[in-house]
């Protein structure tokens, strides 16, 4: 694949990356050095080298991918098109174990320059006050944040041999095997916790438990949380919790009831939107291969960390957010 062509093409560069090209420059800015970095003292299997590559060796172009936006490229294109090795190999001239030990040795580096740029999720609750607080201080009065969203995503993956295996990974709401990750986003989309990964058939509320205690911070004191009734029965200390009205049996909702759950689904839109970002990449919804927690998660972070870049870099996401904040509004009056 000729990268240069396709650099110059906006809507072919988006569709191959699932990024514009001037937000590719924004993140290869943090790629590069980390990528020289790593270059300079380990080699393609991970090893260390015996001798650090001096400043000539390190600027000699590699033989497969020689210039380091070809290799940020190729990483993006790996994650967004998700394609057999096989077939990425045949697209960039190499076989498919240069393939595997590329895209083992360029995960790392492109979550560490996601995590350089503050695009990073947190993964349990210190973090995420950590975080939060910090993000907020740099945020303009006007651009504070003044609500936080909490769902769930999940991905489908191969049915395993073993019937203990089964019913952990079985999820009676996909009606299928899959995992899943709690996402929490703000009203800008921002996703800024996103869970570990955990088997299907764990509920909803069960790991949001275990992974955010409480917003135990000043920074969270007038924020609200919505959630929907799926996490019936989690109320978190250190933040105002909105959610909706859950029927019962013998307990009917009313028909105001059901008009604050209608205008609370319209608040929530923006977390099931947020997901949806996460989901341009195509290795974040489709079937998993071959099951490891760790490239899950890698998967995810990296799907997580790409979202948030457009978030930040597109003015189309606060213009979003401002139907959100309208909502909020009345129930602040």
């Amino acid at each position: 694949m000729d990268f240069k062509k396709t650099y110059q093409n906006e809507q072919r560069f988006s569709t191959i990356t699932s990024i514009y090209p001037e937000e590719f420059d924004v993140l290869f800015r943090a790629f590069e050095p980390r990528w020289l970095q790593a270059h300079k003292h380990y080699n393609f299997r991970g090893k260390r080298r015996s001798k650090p590559l001096t400043s000539k060796q390190l600027l000699a172009p590699t033989k497969t991918l020689p210039t380091n936006r070809e290799k940020l490229f190729f990483i993006l294109y790996l994650y967004k098109i998700n394609p057999l090795q096989d077939v990425a190999g045949a697209t960039f001239d190499m076989d498919q174990g240069q393939v595997s030990r590329w895209k083992k040795v360029l995960t790392p580096i492109l979550l560490q320059a996601l995590k350089d740029l503050d695009l990073h999720a947190a993964r349990n609750t210190e973090e995420l006050i950590r975080l939060f607080r910090t993000r907020q201080r740099k945020k303009d009065k006007d651009e504070n944040i003044d609500s936080m969203h909490i769902d769930v995503t999940e991905r489908p993956i191969q049915r395993n041999k073993d019937k203990g295996a089964q019913r952990n990974d079985y999820s009676r709401k996909q009606a299928g095997h899959t995992i899943k990750n709690t996402i929490i986003c703000d009203e800008y989309q921002f996703i800024h916790f996103a869970g570990f990964t955990w088997r299907g058939a764990i509920h909803d509320k069960a790991m949001v438990d275990e992974e955010v205690t409480s917003f135990g911070h000043p920074v969270f004191a007038d924020l609200w949380l919505s959630k929907d009734a799926g996490y019936q029965g989690y109320l978190p200390s250190g933040i105002n919790i909105l959610e909706p009205f859950k029927p019962f049996r013998d307990n009917p909702i009313t028909e105001f009831q059901k008009e604050f759950n209608r205008w609370v689904s319209s608040i929530r839109t923006v977390v099931e939107d947020a997901i949806g970002g996460v989901k341009r990449l195509r290795s974040a919804f489709e079937r998993v291969r071959k099951f490891l927690t760790y490239r899950a998660d890698q998967t995810l972070q990296v799907a997580v960390g790409l979202h948030n870049l457009r978030v930040s870099l597109r003015d189309s996401y606060s213009t979003k957010s401002s139907c959100v904040r309208a909502n909020l509004v009345i129930l602040d009056t």
